[in-house]
């Protein structure tokens, strides 16, 4: 689903994804989008003249479709407090939300028209009142297996592999993800995969040691990269990296 999409001019298309339905018309030098979130299945998503967003280019451009990753850090709450003892490892597997980058794409080069969520996620404010940052929350499972897809269309599975380097227990109630450091790979089956993120835990006292791989978790034989990350990490960045990946909160 991913890749070149063909808009007739004039002629109105509609993407019905799982949790939002997505409304696009093509007008000359203007594309225009609206979207509504699906509140249930019987819902009225028909868009309200006020609904749409206009956004002027050329006349020349194709359009694609593409899956990226939320434009804020998740505050990642399990379903249930987790321990890891001292010098033991652990790998976990977590469904992120889906947003649907639309670009136009014509001999000039590429413009990114607009990102729709595939779902609504609250807001949460992570870390101290003066030092934390604004953030989206999400309450998902922190599994031990990877199969965990069962909409590809609208998550992608990130794995996180954790390892408490401490002499005292892991526990931790919400890890806090800066997800926009991640890209986004599809493997042979359509399914979607970020980095493998690997976490050292040094002390609660202590900043935590973070690495981003340049690849998806070890066990996916074939992928390829669909999405670059919004913010691209560097030498400088993965060294103060704990301001982008804060440590693992043992509260």
């Amino acid at each position: 689903m991913w890749g070149a999409i063909e808009i007739r001019p004039e002629e109105n298309s509609q993407f019905d994804f799982k949790h939002v339905k997505i409304f696009l018309l093509r007008l000359y030098d203007e594309w225009r989008f609206a979207y509504k979130h699906r509140e249930s299945e019987t819902a009225d998503c028909s868009p309200k003249e006020e609904d749409w967003i206009r956004l002027v280019s050329t006349t020349d451009e194709t359009l694609e479709l593409s899956p990226v990753l939320p434009d804020r850090p998740l505050v990642i709450r399990p379903e249930s407090p987790l321990s890891i003892f001292p010098k033991r490892y652990a790998s976990f597997f977590v469904a992120l939300p889906v947003w649907y980058r639309f670009t136009a794409v014509s001999a000039r080069g590429r413009t990114n028209l607009i990102d729709i969520p595939s779902r609504v996620l609250s807001n949460t404010w992570f870390g101290d009142p003066s030092g934390g940052e604004l953030c989206y929350s999400l309450d998902a499972q922190l599994r031990r297996a990877s199969t965990l897809q069962e909409d590809r269309e609208t998550v992608v599975t990130c794995s996180l592999a954790v390892r408490n380097g401490s002499e005292e227990k892991l526990n931790f109630e919400r890890i806090c993800a800066h997800v926009e450091n991640l890209s986004v790979f599809e493997d042979d089956e359509g399914r979607l995969w970020t980095n493998e993120i690997k976490v050292l835990f040094k002390g609660t006292e202590q900043i935590s040691q973070l690495t981003i791989q340049n690849r998806p978790p070890t066990d996916i034989s074939t992928a390829r990269k669909i999405a670059i990350p919004r913010e691209t990490t560097n030498k400088n960045i993965l060294r103060r990296s704990f301001v982008f990946f804060r440590q693992i909160t043992g509260i």
